[in-house]
């Protein structure tokens, strides 16, 4: 099998020797145990002689570069998975060079991590020098991963990250025990801004310690929020929680793995204190109004109705009958949205 690899009959012959040195009374002291090995690793092996041609590749390496090989070819002119085997490894190489001189300074038990980079394709490998026992140079063994769809996938996630922690909104990430395991920087502004508050209130509580610590301290009744964040179908969910005198607006979204397993949850926090105070106000004074005796009625800029109190709409609908005759196709249902220049000889 060797042979049909690449192999010729003294590197099989060395490749013999030193397995049977290390390897004394074991079963690769037979040539068909090792050639099975080597063939069917599930890792990408590559081995070049001493003067660095190829003399074998494995059948997941044939296999890895064959699913790719008209690409490659776009990158690498006249590459073909067939040629592989016989042929300098320096054809992969920008600058042969520096790789024979890196290659020529390893030592028995060093390797060499690289990347050779055709097109947009990553392929990673560890190089080791094969020596016998006298410590001749016998030739080179490679292990090689392509990592092009990882890279990828890393720079993503790295592009995700980025942007999650310079994000304006406070993030945070908590596992389903319900302990926090990431909180992004605005986050961290928020608790830091809020830190006086919240050690009153929490005794012991840490802004720059808040990873690893239990949401539950912040809830009175943590039955009830783990209730809700253990079940996935409850989600996204958002509330208010009052911590003291502050008010957070939390939403909180699943966070799924790769298998579609729920892990955890997202938080969204906005400290929304001072704006419910503002719509709390809102209310008071829309209930005055709408409760008011006096009639009021809103206008814009552009001297538009906007808002009519029900005493305003009650008084004008007993005058409706009246006011068409003045106003034709006067309706009190249609008054909002109307300008009040209709109403005037002069506006």
């Amino acid at each position: 099998m060797l042979r049909r690899a690449g192999y010729g009959g003294r590197e099989i012959e060395r490749l013999m020797k030193m397995a049977n040195e290390e390897h004394p009374v074991t079963m690769v002291d037979s040539l068909e145990v090792l050639q099975d090995i080597l063939e069917h690793s599930p890792i990408n092996i590559m081995m070049a002689d001493a003067d660095e041609n190829i003399i074998f590749a494995n059948k997941k390496t044939r296999d890895t570069l064959l699913e790719v090989e008209d690409e490659l070819a776009q990158y690498l002119p006249g590459f073909k998975v067939s040629e592989v085997v016989g042929g300098s490894i320096h054809r992969y190489h920008k600058d042969p060079d520096a790789i024979k001189r890196i290659l020529h300074s390893l030592q028995p038990g060093d390797k060499r991590e690289g990347e050779i980079t055709p097109g947009h394709f990553i392929f990673e490998h560890e190089t080791r020098v094969v020596v016998d026992k006298k410590g001749k140079r016998l030739g080179y063994v490679v292990q090689w991963h392509d990592v092009t769809e990882k890279r990828q996938q890393e720079e993503q996630a790295s592009r995700l990250q980025r942007a999650v922690d310079g994000a304006q909104t406070a993030m945070m990430m908590i596992d389903r025990d319900l302990v926090i395991t990431y909180a992004n920087e605005s986050t961290l502004a928020l608790m830091q801004t809020h830190g006086a508050a919240l050690q009153s209130l929490y005794p012991g509580f840490d802004a720059n310690k808040l990873v690893g610590t239990c949401i539950d301290i912040f809830h009175k009744n943590p039955a009830h929020q783990r209730k809700i964040l253990a079940d996935p179908a409850n989600l996204p969910f958002e509330t208010d929680i009052q911590v003291g005198p502050l008010t957070f607006h939390i939403l909180a979204s699943a966070i799924n793995d790769l298998q579609g397993q729920y892990v955890g949850c997202t938080l969204e926090w906005s400290d929304v204190t001072e704006l419910r105070a503002r719509e709390e106000e809102v209310s008071r004074l829309t209930s005055a109004v709408q409760g008011a005796q006096t009639s009021l009625m809103i206008c814009d800029e552009d001297l538009k109705i906007t808002y009519m109190n029900p005493a305003v709409i009650e008084m004008l609908r007993k005058r409706e009958d009246q006011l068409r005759t003045v106003i034709p196709g006067f309706e009190v249902k249609s008054l909002v949205g109307t300008c009040i220049d209709r109403f005037h000889k002069n506006p």
